[in-house]
Order: C-alpha cells, then sequence, then structure tokens
C-alpha cells in the first residue's frame, strides 16, 4: 500500500509527471515509432543517450536531450518532402523555445538552449 499527502502533490516529481502528461496530451503517443537512426552522431552512453522516435505517419520527430550537447539529426525521418520546424521544450518547467526551420533533407546539428538540464526537440513538417 503507497500513502501520500496531498503535499505530496508539489513535489518536483509530481510536478514533472504533470509537466510531461501535458506534453504527451498535445500529441498523439500510440503513433510514436521508437527510431534511433534519426541521430546520426551524438547519441550519448548511459544517462546521456538520447532517445528518437517518430510518427508513425511521417510528419514527426521528438528527441529527447537528458543533457546539453549536440546531436546531428537524420531529418529524412520525416517523410514529407520540404521544410520542418523545431520546437525545443524545457522537461523542467514545460516552456517552448523556437528552434527555427530545416529542410528534410539536411543533417543538422541541435543543441538544447542555455541553462536546460534536459530537454525534447519536435520537429514537425509544414
Amino acid at each position: 500500500r503507497v500513502e501520500f499527502t496531498l503535499a505530496d502533490l508539489g513535489s518536483p516529481g509530481a510536478q514533472g509527471i504533470t509537466l510531461l502528461a501535458q506534453w504527451m496530451g498535445a500529441r498523439e503517443p500510440w503513433t510514436f515509432v521508437p527510431d534511433q537512426g534519426i541521430i546520426a552522431s551524438g547519441e550519448g552512453s548511459g544517462v546521456e543517450r538520447k532517445a528518437a522516435v517518430r510518427s508513425s505517419d511521417g510528419d514527426e520527430i521528438h528527441v529527447y536531450f537528458p543533457v546539453r550537447d549536440a546531436a546531428d539529426l537524420g531529418l529524412g525521418a520525416i517523410t514529407t518532402p520540404g521544410s520542418a520546424r523545431a520546437t525545443w521544450w524545457n522537461a523542467a518547467d514545460g516552456t517552448s523555445v523556437d528552434g527555427g526551420t530545416h529542410s528534410t533533407s539536411d543533417t543538422p546539428s541541435f543543441t538544447p538552449p542555455e541553462g536546460w538540464e534536459d530537454a525534447v526537440l519536435t520537429l514537425e513538417a509544414e
């Protein structure tokens, strides 16, 4: 049996789960397909390993960056030709910042914004 108080709902762990639920609720996670091949270089290892998924329809990819270091991403995983809009999501506080527009035929390098401990990069076909 697990016991908790209402004060526990304000803990950092509970707040993190709330933010994750909000992020997932704005997407269709049941369409996510794991695809580490998106990470062309800079995957990392152990607790610093990045994780990548793509949507089953090929319109978006998401890459989790557990630490602030660069990774080259193959945007060809987005099957809609043209460009993709990048958005960084801060897992610590739920804020987002624009990551620019990138050609889906490129393999650009991405680094989370300064001061972010961990982040999710979303790239969506435009």
